[in-house]
């Protein structure tokens, strides 16, 4: 009973935007205190980012012991070696980028399903179907994935040690954050706009396809982004649910393989590839949110 008057007293203080919230943050001059904000600020980020990215890159150049300082140990064998040598890496990178695509059109398939029936419908249980796209939250990793591992590992279908099983899985995991990005998207878009539609005749296909959803595209491209980004650093589900084969091994497994076996360079290599195949794919969405969202 108080969850539900709780609900109702949210819902009736929500508000609906068209666009997006125009405020700006109100600018605080620190006057002679800038210098010391702006010292802080970039030791703040040499320190928690760029000194790390820039030991990796350290290791993956060295050929010796990654400690030793040495000028005379550089060189791309390491790169060479993981590109070029190593069996398998094209179609592990083939994986990763498989896996990621096929986790993103899930969860924004689902994603969105289930925040227009919570949102825009009146159907009975609608909140109970939102529940349950946000259940994995309540559930560690390690236990939800050692319960999806016994659950197909015998399964005639023969879904364990696949692609398939792995997307989902990583899916099912990824599904709360989008939803509720989604959820608070379709809440800011007012229901005027596609009570309009619908008086001019357009249908409730319609209307979602040429009203709703052009208004949520910075939302479904944000979810995008954070969605596709985590799935290529997933290390828990191919891990557990890859069966060991290189049929469904990810870019991140191969790295924690690598390093599991000492091969320091191998792995800051494969790392710095992954890294450049994360800002490739983020540069671009971001100037997209930069110029229109």
């Amino acid at each position: 009973m108080l969850v539900w008057v709780l609900r109702r007293r949210r819902q009736a203080n929500t508000f609906a935007v068209v666009i997006g919230k125009g405020a700006r943050a109100a600018a605080v001059p620190l006057r002679r205190w800038r210098p010391v904000a702006a010292l802080f600020i970039v030791l703040l980020s040499l320190l928690s980012v760029v000194g790390p990215y820039l030991v990796v890159l350290w290791m993956s150049l060295n050929t010796r012991w990654f400690g030793n300082a040495s000028l005379s140990g550089l060189s791309l064998a390491n790169f060479d070696y993981v590109v070029r040598q190593y069996f398998a890496f094209w179609q592990i990178s083939g994986n990763t980028l498989r896996i990621a695509a096929m986790e993103v059109t899930i969860v924004l398939l689902v994603g969105t399903a289930v925040s227009y029936f919570a949102r825009r419908t009146r159907l009975p249980g609608r909140f109970l179907l939102q529940g349950t796209a946000m259940y994995t939250l309540l559930v560690p990793s390690v236990a939800f994935l050692t319960a999806v591992m016994w659950a197909w590992i015998g399964s005639p279908i023969g879904l364990y040690g696949g692609l398939t099983l792995i997307a989902m899985t990583q899916a099912a995991r990824s599904l709360p954050i989008a939803t509720r990005n989604i959820g608070d998207g379709f809440g800011q878009i007012d229901q005027s706009l596609e009570e309009a539609a619908n008086i001019c005749g357009a249908g409730r296909l319609r209307t979602l396809a040429t009203v709703t959803l052009p208004l949520l595209r910075p939302v479904l491209l944000a979810a995008f982004t954070v969605v596709f980004l985590s799935a290529l650093r997933d290390l828990n589900t191919p891990l557990f649910l890859g069966g060991g084969s290189t049929k469904a091994m990810t870019l991140s497994v191969l790295i924690f393989q690598f390093w599991s076996e000492t091969r320091i360079g191998e792995a800051a290599a494969l790392t710095i590839i992954l890294l450049s195949v994360t800002l490739a794919i983020f540069l671009p969405l971001s100037r997209t949110f930069s110029r229109g969202y």
